[in-house]
């Protein structure tokens, strides 16, 4: 196989995981946000005052894109898709002779979501 296929498999890779962060994330903050004020929470994404206190206003931090949470259709594309990359690069980096390699960055011994 040659240099460029490989090019390719590994922006294929960079971009599914990039999509795989960044589904993270927004699973993370709205997992933060039902932690930090349940009350808030309810109240800004719901619309529903579940302990109405006088002149006490919801936190800021419980407000989020609701809309950001993914459904399982959308959890399992980004993560068939990630993973499927994953694989892909490695058979494109098993397929460039060893003497191509040079200059190229080796695909990541484990599947995560960090780069280190």
């Amino acid at each position: 196989m040659s240099i460029p296929e490989y090019q390719q498999a590994y922006r294929e890779f960079k971009a599914a995981r990039s999509a795989a962060i960044a589904m993270a994330e927004n699973i993370g903050k709205i997992n933060d946000a039902l932690r930090y004020d349940l009350r808030s929470f309810i109240g800004y994404n719901f619309n529903i005052d579940i302990q109405p206190r006088s002149g006490v206003r919801y936190n800021e931090k419980s407000r989020v894109a609701m809309t950001d949470w993914p459904s399982s259709e959308q959890m399992d594309a980004v993560i068939r898709a990630w993973t499927q990359s994953y694989l892909q690069l490695h058979k494109r980096w098993g397929d460039v002779l060893l003497h191509d390699r040079e200059g190229l960055i080796p695909p990541p011994e484990q599947l995560r979501l960090s780069e280190h």
